[in-house]
């Protein structure tokens, strides 16, 4: 993911006791994304971890390049509690 066409920067937060991930990400567009979320490197990590993980939620908005790096607890506020 690191080296991915478009990508701005990532972090990834995890309760493993609860088998709770969330990974945030920037991209410059979202057909970037879209490449990385279809390429052979994340299906590789996705088919890996789907015997340990629940299922999947995504969530996507628009945020300006200038007040990146987005905080967890932003991020968190965003998406509202966990599931």
């Amino acid at each position: 993911m690191g080296r991915s066409k478009g990508l701005i920067g990532y972090s990834l937060k995890a309760e493993l006791a609860q088998k709770r991930f969330w990974t945030l990400s920037a991209w410059d567009t979202a057909e970037e994304m879209m490449d990385f979320v279809r390429s052979d490197v994340h299906a590789a990590m996705v088919q890996d971890m789907r015997s340990r993980l629940g299922r999947s939620v995504f969530r996507e908005w628009a945020h300006p390049r200038a007040e990146l790096p987005l905080s967890w607890a932003a991020a968190q506020e965003r998406l509202g509690p966990p599931t």
